[in-house]
């Protein structure tokens, strides 16, 4: 049977043949220009714009690029050195990656690691991570957050003794981390306790890592709510929360409510249960 989109033509206009003189306003780019056709022939023959070319893609473009031809994957993989360099940290992976291997060869090798569910704790403590709380956290946490007040989201780093330092805030020094089979992140405070496990997910627009649980957000790359896509708002990243996740998430605020029977009414209070 035919498909529903196949419907015959009951009207054609008749174009006018295209003017083959050198003045014909209708004759194509070739015809009119033959001096065009050879600037870009020139310019595509140039490595050094198909270079910069390249340079403005992602990293799954610049794979696909180098696929075209031997010349395309060398200028991708080895000719330039630090566009290798800036899409391997564009996508979370580690920079090392082009000094130990040949351009090509770091090249498959970050494409692998982009898709990747696991991270090494050695990449872990190089790379500097950005953190916000969800909606979910409520509005004693996401009122104080510099994220949902329009601004960059905090920073921190893991350091390989387990300490979490972070830059310009007051739990600097307060809080561990431990890494578990290299895709579930376990932070505790030394007040707050033990915090629900951060579940390890690729951002598929820049291939960097994010650790995601029901009340925060960790990313390898900068968080703003200015510019980001809707690929990291909470409604998406809630897609990637495991409902083992909000079973710890439950436990600890079950566990929080236990203890603020006590007289410390500083104390924050628990976390929202969340939906």
């Amino acid at each position: 049977t035919l498909s529903r989109t196949y419907m015959p033509r009951t009207r054609s206009k008749k174009r006018a043949p295209a003017s083959s003189s050198s003045g014909g306003a209708s004759g194509s780019l070739c015809e009119r220009s033959p001096a065009a056709l050879r600037l870009i022939s020139e310019c595509l023959d140039s490595d050094d714009l198909l270079l910069h070319v390249l340079g403005l893609l992602p990293l799954a473009g610049l794979g696909r690029a180098a696929c075209v031809s031997s010349r395309w994957a060398r200028l991708a993989a080895t000719r330039s050195g630090r566009l290798l360099r800036s899409e391997c940290g564009r996508a979370g992976t580690s920079p090392r990656l082009a000094a130990r291997s040949g351009g090509s060869t770091a090249l498959r090798r970050s494409l692998a690691e982009s898709e990747a569910r696991h991270i090494d704790p050695s990449l872990l403590c190089e790379l500097t991570w950005h953190f916000r709380f969800k909606r979910a956290a409520g509005e004693h946490w996401t009122g104080s957050d510099p994220y949902w007040q329009g601004a960059r989201a905090r920073t921190l780093r893991f350091e390989p003794d387990g300490a979490v330092r972070w830059e310009e805030e007051a739990w600097d020094g307060l809080m561990r981390w431990r890494l578990e089979g290299g895709s579930l992140l376990r932070v505790s405070h030394a007040q707050l306790g033990a915090f629900p496990a951060e579940r390890l997910v690729r951002h598929p627009p820049s291939w960097g890592y994010l650790f995601t649980s029901p009340w925060a957000v960790y990313a390898s790359f900068p968080l703003s709510r200015a510019v980001d896509d809707a690929s990291l708002t909470d409604r998406a990243l809630g897609c990637s929360v495991e409902p083992w996740q909000w079973a710890e998430a439950a436990r600890y605020n079950e566990a929080a409510a236990g203890e603020s029977s006590s007289d410390d009414e500083d104390a924050p209070p628990p976390f929202p249960a969340g939906v």
